[in-house]
């Protein structure tokens, strides 16, 4: 477990701005801007993987994550997980240590699903807020002041962006915190376990993006998907041996 001196403090916050950061900014694609799949985990959490010097750690959660709620859609009441928050969490929790690498990231997954469901909630909350900056778009446009629409529209991309931030950024530094405490306590054969789940984890989400999509009319699509999915795993893989 390392001292939470002033130096440990400040590497830890630096971790969780940069996570937020990236995680604010990326998550902005998943609704409000482009809409160009950056969001999603196989990007988002990859690129913040790299940020944060673990690019392994980040395909892991991109896979684990992309593939288990792909299928996940809003219908009715049912509002599904921040797929794309979830998996950035995941990568910024995993808090390097002497712990071995899968206990840290399956450890860091099980703390990141809650918040991906959390900031599922509050997609749903600042749609219902944002309610406002369509009238005020309408009237924007109405008055063709060019000024009056740019008005309405930055605060509502100002709500996306600091909710993911501030849910990203709280979550990395506590989660951290909790985590450097938990891992040294953990038992040698917990380690083991925790080994398996690592290592079955993203089966499992291949086994519900299959269900989800399964088709004669869908195979191709995901045979493909998955060939160059696993191409790009080797080249990771690889590229991070060599480093």
């Amino acid at each position: 477990m390392l001292p939470l001196d002033n130096l440990t403090v400040l590497t830890l916050a630096q971790r969780a701005v940069t996570v937020a950061l990236a995680g604010g900014i990326l998550g902005l694609d998943n609704i409000a801007v482009g809409q160009f799949m950056l969001a999603q985990p196989v990007v988002g959490a990859v690129l913040t993987g790299f940020l944060v010097g673990e690019p392994l750690l980040g395909v892991w959660a991109a896979l684990t994550f992309q593939l288990l709620w792909v299928g996940e859609l809003p219908v009715g009441a049912y509002v599904p997980p921040n797929a794309a928050i979830t998996a950035v969490a995941a990568v910024g929790l995993a808090v390097p240590s002497e712990a071995p690498f899968e206990s840290r990231a399956v450890l860091a997954a099980a703390l990141a699903i809650p918040v991906g469901i959390a900031a599922g909630r509050l997609d749903t909350w600042i749609k219902a807020r944002n309610v406002d900056v369509l009238k005020r778009a309408e009237e924007g446009l109405l008055s063709e002041k060019s000024n009056f629409l740019r008005a309405a529209i930055l605060p509502a991309l100002a709500r996306w962006f600091l909710k993911d931030f501030f849910l990203l950024a709280l979550t990395v530094f506590a989660g951290c915190v909790i985590l450097d405490a938990v891992l040294p306590a953990i038992p040698a054969r917990w380690h083991q376990g925790m080994a398996l789940a690592y290592a079955v984890l993203p089966a499992v989400g291949a086994a519900s993006a299959i269900r989800a999509f399964a088709s004669k009319k869908n195979w191709p699509v995901l045979i493909t998907g998955a060939g160059l999915a696993a191409a790009a795993i080797l080249v990771l893989m690889w590229t991070g041996r060599r480093a």
